[in-house]
């Protein structure tokens, strides 16, 4: 796993986080649906399902939201674990852009801006900080 590769576990993680709660809204509205009773099809079976339809989107909602919980454990976990590795630098603007970078997910528009410096700058600090970085594994 190269530098770069690990610092973006953060980016990573957050989006995933992101895209579970997307599903986790979904089950929510699906389980506050109650659908019809479908006389169409042909009943193959003779049993009966005795659990409301509404009850599966519920299940499903609560493993997703137990999922992001444990992810949001993990992430709190890595931020402080890649922040240890940056504060190791002696630079304070290779900190700053790999702080702003990896940890804020910020443009390098938006980290320019915020350094007073240019763009070009800021990806010079970079590359530099990613070569310094040290990763105990």
């Amino acid at each position: 796993m190269t530098n770069k590769e690990y610092l973006s576990q953060v980016y990573h993680l957050e989006l995933k986080i992101k895209q579970l709660k997307v599903r986790s809204e979904e089950f929510e509205r699906l389980s506050n649906t109650v659908p019809g009773s479908n006389y169409d099809g042909i009943r193959v079976d003779g049993t009966h399902n005795q659990e409301a339809p509404y009850v599966k989107w519920i299940v499903k909602k609560s493993e997703v939201d137990n999922k992001i919980a444990d992810l949001k454990k993990e992430l709190e976990r890595l931020k402080v674990e890649i922040l240890q590795v940056i504060e190791k630098l002696e630079n304070e603007d290779h900190k700053n852009v790999l702080i702003m970078r990896y940890l804020d997910t910020q443009t390098w528009e938006k980290i320019a801006e915020n350094l007073y410096c240019s763009i070009s700058t800021v990806k010079r600090w970079h590359n530099k900080a990613l070569e310094l970085v040290t990763i105990n594994m």
